[in-house]
């Protein structure tokens, strides 16, 4: 009976680490030794993200607050650089779309016209 639990929490403590290991304040899913605060080493997803005037439940003091009295107002748009390594920058909607003219042949039997 003895070996049986320490064979659980061996088992246990050993899936733990493998899944995560947090390192001076750094946290790594598959990663021995994170280089930021979240480093995960594979495939990553997020199953819901707020649309913009829904309630969340982070005030605007940065704490917890169940009453999602605040809205969320995107303001800063999530870029990643060649390392894989997540920032933001400004985001703003733009003030015009710009389409570049595109032209359509109206005469097929010109010699320009390639048939596409």
């Amino acid at each position: 009976m003895k070996l049986r639990h320490i064979l659980f929490l061996a088992a246990l403590t050993c899936g733990a680490s493998a899944m995560a290991q947090a390192e001076r304040g750094r946290v790594g899913v598959n990663a021995t030794a994170p280089t930021e605060r979240l480093h995960v080493n594979g495939t990553a997803r997020i199953q819901s993200l707020p649309k913009a005037g829904e309630g969340v439940t982070t005030s605007a003091a940065g704490q917890y607050d169940q009453t999602k009295a605040n809205h969320f107002d995107p303001k800063r748009v999530v870029v990643a650089n060649a390392q894989g390594v997540f920032g933001s920058m400004p985001g703003a909607w733009p003030l015009f779309f710009y389409l570049p003219g595109y032209i359509m042949p109206t005469d097929v039997s010109a010699p320009e016209y390639d048939g596409t």
